[in-house]
């Protein structure tokens, strides 16, 4: 019986050791009620959710000169729904998912972004191509 109970114990212990935790990111969007459902029975969302605000996104550095004529037409963008210009300083406290629920993006689109008056461009990539990568990262 003593050693039923301390393997129960034990076993409760390593169940709470293994749930998912949410990136601050994905807990603020969707709120703790549905990371504890997820985290109780699909704890697999959870790590697909982490992985997209993570991995969603690239920098490209230094657009060559000649090119940089055309990115003056994409847009800049304000820094997670506020009137702060996306910059050099800043690009890594995006908030992927508050972003693309704003900007509407389609599933198989990437969004492209000027950072700044910088050569640099942000890219959401394509919620499918994540999807994708998200998949071969988790075999």
């Amino acid at each position: 019986m003593k050693y039923t109970l301390i393997g129960l114990c034990l076993l409760s212990n390593i169940g709470l050791l293994t749930a998912q935790n949410a990136d601050s990111r994905v807990l603020s969007f969707f709120g703790s009620p549905k990371i504890n459902e997820w985290q109780k029975q699909a704890p697999d969302s959870i790590l697909f959710w982490n992985y997209f605000v993570q991995k969603g996104f690239e920098v490209i550095e230094d657009v060559p000169q000649y090119k940089w004529s055309q990115l003056q037409d994409i847009s800049e963008l304000k820094l997670n729904n506020s009137n702060q210009t996306l910059t050099e300083k800043n690009i890594y406290q995006i908030d992927r998912l508050l972003m693309e629920s704003q900007l509407n993006l389609p599933y198989y689109k990437a969004g492209l972004f000027r950072i700044g008056t910088s050569a640099k461009v942000l890219v959401f990539i394509a919620r499918q191509e994540l999807d994708v990568r998200y998949k071969s990262s988790s075999k």
